[in-house]
């Protein structure tokens, strides 16, 4: 069996329930043939499971960080103590939202931050008090002691279980829904809602879509001032419940099965954020045990 093949085996055992072969499967591959694709997979299923410390360490495998150019002239910071450190993103907009919450405890330890960001995040990300510039196009980056990706820093920090880290306003009136994430993404067909079900959910009372195009957004900032004024945030795995927990709001967050590896492998709660409350398929492609869950979950909300 080819590392290929091996990895699709694991795979098709996820999605069959069985989590715990896929990570056998994968350690049985690791051990002839070391790749940093087989590492990597193994590092979303161990996250997934709660196995940090290996998780974290093989997680350093993942194609943002083996396929990065290393072309600045400082070095990749591995822990050493350092006065200066730029940060760099990854992966999507959701991801640097969520690795964002390291910048404070890297500024509390004295420690002079530089984050470069997609330019939609620029504003949203200049609240945590560090320099914040686009990374598109061609971008001065002075000398730092060191540099690190975003998604590294779980590893060298420490996971930190972060109150709200982004700015907002305590209560609010409305409840906020997207119900369908990046169309690019390897999973949206499993985590977004059909439209049926979207337009179901618009016909709520009180509820209003967050989509840019409806809501006039023209980056996250705009995006994080209306979900301020709201009361709660319905939402699909994408950027926007990121956000939502950021800021500390309450989110009810509808997970496809399996869900992605941060939102753990079962349960309502998420140790990343304390305001989400989530609601997972039983079966994978069906939302009809979502739905009316979420729905009742709102009434009590509301009383």
């Amino acid at each position: 069996m080819t590392q290929v093949d091996a990895v699709q085996l694991a795979l098709a055992n996820d999605l069959l329930g069985r989590p715990d072969q896929a990570i056998s499967i994968l350690r049985k591959v690791l051990a002839l043939a070391p790749t940093d694709r087989v590492r990597f997979h193994l590092a979303y299923f161990l996250l997934r499971e709660g196995h940090d410390q290996e998780g974290w360490r093989l997680w350093e495998h993942r194609p943002a960080r083996v396929n990065l150019p290393r072309t600045l002239s400082f070095p990749e910071w591995t822990g050493q103590s350092v006065s200066s450190l730029l940060v760099l993103p990854e992966q999507g907009f959701g991801d640097e939202i969520m690795f964002a919450r390291y910048v404070p405890m890297l500024r509390a330890q004295g420690i002079e931050v530089t984050l470069f960001t997609k330019p939609p995040l620029v504003r949203l990300l200049s609240a945590l008090g560090a320099p914040t510039h686009s990374a598109t196009g061609k971008v001065h980056i002075p000398p730092h002691d060191a540099w690190v990706l975003c998604g590294s820093l779980p590893r060298l920090v420490g996971r930190c279980e972060s109150p709200p880290y982004l700015p907002t306003s305590p209560g609010g009136s409305g409840i906020g829904f997207i119900g369908c994430g990046n169309p690019t993404q390897v999973n949206d067909g499993a985590r977004s809602l059909p439209p049926e079900l979207v337009a179901d959910i618009l016909s709520w009372p009180d509820v209003v879509s967050l989509l840019p195009e409806h809501t006039g957004a023209k980056d996250f900032e705009d995006t994080r001032q209306i979900i301020s004024k709201l009361e709660v945030v319905l939402s699909v795995d994408t950027a926007v419940a990121h956000l939502a927990g950021a800021m500390g709001k309450p989110c009810f967050l509808m997970l496809s099965t399996p869900g992605d590896w941060r939102w753990g492998a079962g349960g309502s709660a998420t140790r990343w954020y304390p305001s989400h409350r989530l609601f997972r398929q039983t079966v994978r492609g069906d939302w009809s045990d979502v739905i009316p869950n979420v729905k009742a979950a709102l009434a009590g909300l509301r009383g």
